[in-house]
């Protein structure tokens, strides 16, 4: 058709000219000449149809995203293989290794590798946590950006990622602790180990979900894992005692800032505090021993420290060279006189106000003396009055259980070793002297922590919470579960990202500008 409205005029040589046979107007002549013009097309007007494909909601694609996560590890045997046989298999080699056994044969009691077998077990769920979320987002990245134009749920692809890791840590800290609490011969603390490694690989993974959100290669991710369990190692309280760090770091009163903040801390102590105080035999005397050692501490090291310091100070009343020791002694007197009535019960001194370097005499002095000879009777009776506690709890198993019966009770529960490290029995500096205060040392784990906030010294059995004593097992889940969600709420908000990239940023600037 083209070729004939194209079609030119030829010469008498047949030769084509420039000039078309027919001009536009003549065609446009013939059109309407030729064709009938009473056809009237009327688009009609209706509504597009309905797309057939919109995006689904959060709940749906809450469940697609986890169908697609799932089936792609199931066909990974490879992965599953290493996934569900990496806990249990380090589980024996941990256990079996640390089965210290004596010439009389293997007792639980008398394992001295218990304590370390805790703190590698903790190590064990962090490990695990971190690595099977490692690559789990960055893995994904093509698709994520083939599937930003859908304006798909971030929402719901973060919680198909944290659900299916939940699960699959919870199944490998059990096959952990199930197979390391039966070669130990310790099954009785299983649910305790298990919501504790839990707890513990779950914060790990979110761990590990924001490096693989916020980093941009697989390299970089896993140089970050030895950078974030080198301080979890090292200030979990294990391998450097908190009191032994820098003194920029540690206040020797309660665990310092820095071990507030790693979760291997708060996972050990729970573990280490529940095996001895909670076990099938402590748990009959635990009050009790707290009793008597409380009381035991103050007949033996508090009153006798506090007489020194009064006789002291009674004696140097005239010598102004002693000015500034006076006042810390007056001090130190004061803060320890007035915890008496507040925790103890008992009469309250009548000179508490007078314990000033203005107003202290020699009559206030005696007065003092008298009253902490009255103390020592209290804590005295205390003492006693727990002992006999004590005894009438251990005959009662005897009555129970026979002689026999108690001492497998205590050898196949009670751990020495563990027990030496939470009452410090190592340590012979029983109190230290901080801020005119005096901090015991001895017997960690029976020791009432001050602070109202939650803060306490390491092995503390309780925490202060609002005037509220809570088990230090469930107060440190709850620590470990709050760090979890607020690695949660950061990754939701790809919080690691926008501040790397912000760094990052301002970075090229600076060198711009340099240059």
């Amino acid at each position: 058709m083209l070729r004939i409205l194209e079609a030119r005029e030829i010469d008498e040589q047949g030769r084509l000219l420039g000039k078309r046979r027919r001009q536009p107007e003549e065609w446009y002549r013939l059109y309407k000449e030729n064709i009938p013009q009473n056809h009237d097309l009327k688009a009609e007007k209706s509504l597009l149809p309905r797309h057939a494909s919109g995006i689904p909601n959060e709940t749906r694609q809450l469940v697609v995203f986890s169908k697609r996560n799932f089936l792609s590890k199931i066909g990974n045997i490879q992965y599953l293989i290493v996934a569900f046989l990496e806990a249990p298999l380090l589980a024996l080699i941990l256990a079996w290794f640390t089965r210290y056994e004596t010439d009389a044969g293997y007792f639980f009691s008398e394992n001295k590798n218990i304590p370390q077998y805790l703190f590698m077990a903790v190590v064990v769920a962090l490990f695990i946590g971190l690595t099977i979320s490692a690559e789990e987002i960055i893995k994904d990245r093509r698709i994520l950006l083939r599937e930003s134009y859908l304006n798909l749920s971030w929402f719901s692809y973060i919680n198909s990622k944290v659900f299916y890791l939940f699960g699959l840590s919870a199944i490998q800290t059990m096959l952990f602790v199930l197979v390391g609490n039966i070669v130990l011969g310790n099954p009785e603390m299983i649910p305790a180990y298990w919501i504790v490694l839990f707890s513990t690989a779950c914060f790990a993974n979110l761990l590990g979900l924001n490096l693989s959100s916020g980093l941009k290669s697989v390299i970089a991710v896993y140089i970050s894992i030895p950078l974030l369990l080198v301080p979890q190692l090292l200030f979990s309280g294990v391998i450097v005692s908190f009191d032994d760090l820098h003194k920029s770091l540690t206040r020797r009163t309660v665990v310092p800032v820095i071990g507030e903040i790693m979760a291997s801390r708060w996972a050990y102590e729970a573990l280490a505090v529940e095996q001895f105080s909670h076990n099938a035999f402590q748990k009959h005397f635990f009050k009790a021993e707290q009793e008597i050692s409380d009381a035991g501490f103050k007949v033996n090291f508090l009153i006798p420290r506090l007489e020194n310091v009064a006789q002291a100070t009674i004696r140097k009343l005239n010598d102004s060279a002693a000015f500034h020791e006076l006042q810390n002694n007056l001090k130190l007197l004061h803060n320890e006189i007035k915890k008496f009535p507040e925790n103890n019960g008992l009469y309250p001194f009548e000179y508490i106000d007078s314990l000033k370097i203005q107003s202290f005499n020699e009559t206030i002095g005696e007065e003092l003396l008298d009253y902490l000879t009255y103390v020592r009777l209290q804590f005295l009776g205390k003492l006693e009055e727990g002992n006999r506690q004590k005894d009438s709890i251990y005959n009662s198993l005897l009555t129970r259980f026979g002689e026999d019966g108690v001492y497998r009770l205590k050898s196949r529960s009670h751990n020495s070793k563990l027990a030496d490290i939470v009452q410090n029995k190592n340590e012979l500096v029983k109190f230290i002297e901080v801020d005119n205060h005096i901090i015991p040392k001895k017997d960690p784990i029976y020791v009432l922590p001050e602070s109202d906030y939650g803060r306490a010294h390491f092995y503390a059995a309780y925490k202060r919470l609002n005037g509220q004593y809570i088990d230090t097992l469930w107060f440190n889940l709850v620590v470990l579960w709050l760090m979890t969600f607020i690695l949660y709420a950061i990754l939701l908000t790809n919080g690691l990202a926008g501040t790397l990239d912000f760094f990052s940023r301002e970075i090229k600037n600076i060198s711009r500008i340099r240059r």
